[in-house]
């Protein structure tokens, strides 16, 4: 099964890659004895060989063997995959470069576009990293409600003891745990070179199936599937692609090579790694790489700098899957507020005093409701109690600026108000009918 890239048969295709990549034909030292395979040391020869072999570097020096077909071309896929990641890392060091952000500024105003939390009909590994980083930003924006009606609570010195929220870190943990988690067991599979899916999925059903309420084992998959019940509601991923998508493996002659590019572009690209290099010892010719483990070491160091923020939500709610105008289904509306968090935000909101007004306002609008409150020598805040006690609230609360009022509270209010204001006007026009009748 071992095979050789026959460069005279696609050597324009292999010339023009190993000009684009600036091969050096110099090169020596990666693949062991170059001399001993009788090939020709050109740049082509050299990409060739950096495809159909694979290099051991070992105490003892570079052990070098032929590949089978299927491997070379997973080699091959490897290098582009590579190439691309690193071309797009670059485009992006360069773009936050040229917006001209000043080192000395004294603010920083960053924005933060998720696209939102994904359902389809099949789900794979892409859905399963967005949805972990939605619920991470939703652990991050429920905390965030939570903490502002903590911090308006101790300022005003009300009692919020018994407010709780919701959190989904048992969710967290069911896929990120660093030993016992879904992306744990993922990256322990792929390092197996045989293993397959179907044990993946075995794996996880072992562990997790009826042992986890976050987890569940579906009952009628074509193929090997898992339910995970997030904040949004239960999305069941099919997991066929989730080994393949999370290999990211990086070659060590690949990264040898291209780190000696004659072209200072590609060389400053796989420019090589100090800490990797000192690490010595035994090396493979393929490294390793998770994809899933990078996603969640970046997506810690994003809620690490959120968390240092002071942060601002814009919500984007789309009101008809067809974008047509004038047309507002409530149904998909509804799922989007659930998905986006709001609805638990307004949970939180009004598990506390979701209606709350400073003390001047307060009694400019309900003053009426016990008019004689004005003529007594007291300030705004002590008019405020009086007043709520008068309407007969239950659930409110006086702070140092405002008045806090539990759901609902503020509907009896007005409600008061109302009418007050009905009778009054029913006195004002009796009057007004009297005085024009005498005049008469």
């Amino acid at each position: 099964d071992d095979c050789r890239v026959d460069v005279a048969s696609c050597s324009q295709s292999v010339d023009a890659a190993a000009d684009l990549l600036g091969v050096d034909s110099e090169l020596r030292g990666i693949f062991g004895d170059e001399d001993a395979s009788g090939d020709a040391t050109t740049a082509a020869s050299i990409l060739g060989k950096s495809l159909h072999t694979n290099t051991i570097e070992t105490r003892d020096g570079l052990i070098t063997k032929q590949l089978s077909e299927a491997a070379s071309v997973d080699k091959r896929d490897s290098l582009s995959k590579t190439l691309y990641s690193r071309l797009f890392d670059w485009i992006v060091q360069k773009i936050n470069v040229s917006i001209g952000q000043d080192d000395n500024a004294k603010g920083l105003v960053g924005l933060l576009d998720i696209y939102g939390f994904e359902c389809f009909a099949v789900n794979d590994f892409e859905q399963f990293c967005i949805n972990l980083a939605n619920e991470k930003l939703q652990q991050h924006f429920n905390s965030h409600v939570f903490k502002m009606e903590q911090e308006e609570y101790k300022r005003e010195q009300i009692d919020w003891s018994y407010i709780s929220f919701k959190d989904n870190q048992d969710i967290l943990d069911l896929i990120e745990a660093p030993k016992t988690g879904i992306i744990a067991a993922l990256d322990e599979q792929c390092r197996f070179p045989r293993a397959t899916f179907k044990e993946f999925a075995e794996k996880l059903y072992n562990d997790f199936d009826r042992k986890h309420e976050r987890f569940e084992r579906p009952k009628k998959a074509k193929r090997e599937s898992f339910t995970l019940h997030h904040y949004a509601g239960k999305v069941t991923y099919d997991a066929f692609n989730f080994m393949d998508k999370n290999k990211d493996y990086v070659v060590l002659e690949h990264q040898a090579m291209l780190s000696r590019s004659t072209r200072p572009f590609i060389a400053n690209l796989f420019a090589p790694d100090p800490e990797a290099e000192s690490k010595g010892g035994s090396r493979s010719a393929m490294k390793f790489s998770s994809v899933s483990a990078n996603f969640k070491k970046q997506l810690g160091s994003l809620m690490e700098t959120l968390s240092k923020m002071d942060p601002h939500y814009v919500r984007c709610i789309k009101p008809n899957v067809a974008s047509a105008p004038m047309l507002f289904e409530s149904r998909n509306v509804l799922n989007q507020l659930r998905a986006g968090g709001v609805l638990e935000a307004v949970r939180i909101s009004q598990a506390g005093y979701p209606s709350r007004r400073f003390f001047t306002e307060f009694v400019n609008r309900f003053y009426m409701i016990d008019p004689n409150l004005l003529r007594q020598n007291i300030d705004d805040r002590a008019i405020s109690q009086k007043l709520c006690a008068k309407a007969g609230l239950e659930g409110f609360q006086i702070g140092l600026t405002k008045v806090f009022l539990r759901a609902g509270q503020m509907a009896l209010l007005d409600k008061q108000r109302l009418l007050v204001l009905q009778e009054s006007a029913i006195v004002i026009a009796r009057e007004w009918r009297r005085k024009k009748a005498r005049d008469l």
